[in-house]
């Protein structure tokens, strides 16, 4: 059986459905794993290991979907991934049955830290 997602509300990989969406874990950063956590408030719920978000509680811009392979003669060329990859810092922004400030699909990556503030 493939794995549900955990956002409320969501039905991805539920049966009846017959396609196997593409979903992402969550992330083993603490700092990131919270922030992922807040953007997706279940009660009575902790990520396990296999927790998963659907693709589509993601902004498009976030996903990876392509990787660049450099050739011998230096040109890029570009390959199609089987298993697409987030950005660094993502964090799902398009939530269903959520209020507008849980669910924003303009701000969905966390800021980059300067060293100074680590």
């Amino acid at each position: 059986m493939p794995s549900v997602c955990c956002v409320p509300g969501c039905k991805s990989n539920y049966p009846p459905t017959t396609e196997n969406v593409k979903v992402f874990k969550y992330p083993n950063e603490a700092d990131l794993k919270d922030q992922w956590f807040r953007k997706i408030p279940r009660e009575d719920f902790t990520p396990t290991a296999r927790s998963v978000v659907y693709i589509n509680h993601f902004k498009n811009d976030d996903i990876i979907k392509k990787d660049a392979i450099t050739l011998p003669d230096g040109s890029t060329e570009f390959k199609a991934l089987k298993r697409f990859k987030l950005k660094p810092k993502t964090i799902p922004c398009i939530c269903l049955n959520l209020p507008s400030d849980l669910s924003d699909s303009h701000t969905n990556s966390l800021p980059l830290r300067k060293d100074s503030e680590m």
